[in-house]
C-alpha cells in the first residue's frame, strides 16, 4: 500500500477542493434564467461569426458551448427557446446573402435551420439528462452528423448550410471528408464541444470519465494527425490544368434581371475571357434554370 507524506496529502486534498470549487464556479453561472440568456446570447454572437460567409472556424469549436451548458441547467421547453434563440441570432450573419440570392422568399431557409439547431439541442438534452453513462459524449456530435448526411442525400442543393463549411480553412481538420464527407468534419468539430460540455456539466457527472473523456481526445487527435499525414504526402501535379472559375453573386443577379437572356450574358463576357488562359471554365453555381454549365 503506497504511504504518503502529509504534505503530499494535503496538497492532494487543496488540489481536490479546488477543482470542486472551479466546478461548483461553473455551475453557479447558470442557475439564473436571466444568465442562461446571456450564455445562449454569448453563443449566438459566437455563431454569427462561425456561419457567416467568411467563417473564423476555431469560432465553431466553441461557439455551441454555453448554449449546450444553459440547455442542460434549464427545462427542455426552456432550451428551445435559447437555442431558437442562440442560432437567431448566429444565423442573422447569413440574412443578406439569402436575400440577395434568392430574395425575400430566401428568408424560409433560415426558420428551418433555426428548427434544425433545436432539435439538435432537444435530442442532446433529454440523452444526457436521461443518462450518466460515458457514450453519451456522442450523443451530440451523432444527432449532427445525422441530420448533416440526411440534409446532404436527399437536398437538391446537396451539403448547402452544412456545419462542415465552417471549417474550410482548417485544412488538417477538413481532410476526414475523404474518409466520410461532411459529416466526418462535423463529427470531429461536435465532438470536441460535447466533451467539453459534459467535462463543465457537472450536475450529473458522467459514470465514466476515462473513456467520457479519453475516447474522443483519441479521436480528435487521430482525425488531426491523418489530417496532417494527408497534407504531407500530397505532391504536385505531374501536369497541370489551367481551370478558371466563375463565382455568382448579387452583382451577377442583378445584371440577369436587366439582361434577361443568361446565356447570353454569361457566355460572350465572362467565357471569352476566361478561356485565353483557362483549359476548363466552372461554373460553381446554377447558370440557368434546372442546368449547370460546364465549358
Amino acid at each position: 500500500m503506497e504511504r504518503r507524506s502529509p504534505a503530499a496529502s494535503s496538497q492532494r486534498a487543496l488540489s481536490d477542493l479546488s477543482e470542486q470549487c472551479n466546478i461548483a464556479r461553473v455551475q453557479s453561472l447558470f442557475e439564473t434564467r436571466w444568465a442562461r440568456f446571456g450564455a445562449a446570447l454569448g453563443s449566438g454572437a459566437l455563431l454569427f461569426f462561425a456561419l457567416g460567409l467568411r467563417p473564423v472556424w476555431w469560432i465553431a469549436w466553441i461557439a455551441p458551448i454555453p448554449l449546450l451548458l444553459a440547455a442542460l441547467h434549464g427545462s427542455r421547453a426552456e432550451a428551445r427557446l435559447l437555442t431558437a434563440f442562440a442560432s437567431a441570432v448566429g444565423l442573422a450573419s447569413l440574412v443578406p446573402y439569402y436575400v440577395a440570392v434568392q430574395g425575400p422568399i430566401g428568408l424560409i431557409i433560415m426558420p428551418l435551420q433555426i428548427a434544425q439547431w433545436i432539435f439538435i439541442v432537444s435530442f442532446t438534452h433529454a440523452v444526457v439528462r436521461r443518462s450518466d453513462h460515458w457514450l453519451t459524449v456522442f450523443a451530440y456530435p451523432l444527432i449532427c452528423s445525422a441530420l448533416d448526411a440526411l440534409i446532404s442525400t436527399f437536398s437538391p442543393h446537396g451539403t448547402f448550410g452544412s456545419f462542415a463549411y465552417t471549417q474550410m480553412d482548417a485544412l488538417p481538420v477538413i481532410q476526414i471528408a475523404s474518409v466520410g464527407g461532411t459529416p466526418a468534419v462535423v463529427v470531429v468539430v461536435s465532438l470536441f464541444t460535447s466533451a467539453v460540455v459534459l467535462g463543465l456539466y457537472q450536475l450529473q457527472p458522467r459514470s465514466r470519465p476515462m473513456l467520457t473523456y479519453g475516447v474522443p481526445v483519441l479521436l480528435l487527435v487521430l482525425a488531426i494527425v491523418y489530417g496532417c499525414w494527408r497534407l504531407a504526402k500530397s505532391r504536385p501535379a505531374a501536369v497541370s490544368v489551367p481551370v478558371g472559375m466563375v463565382a455568382i453573386d448579387e452583382d451577377f443577379f442583378v445584371l440577369v434581371r436587366v439582361a434577361g437572356d443568361r446565356t447570353r450574358v454569361l457566355l460572350p463576357v465572362l467565357s471569352r475571357r476566361l478561356s485565353r488562359r483557362s483549359l476548363l471554365i466552372a461554373w460553381i453555381e446554377r447558370a440557368g434554370d434546372g442546368d449547370r454549365l460546364i465549358l
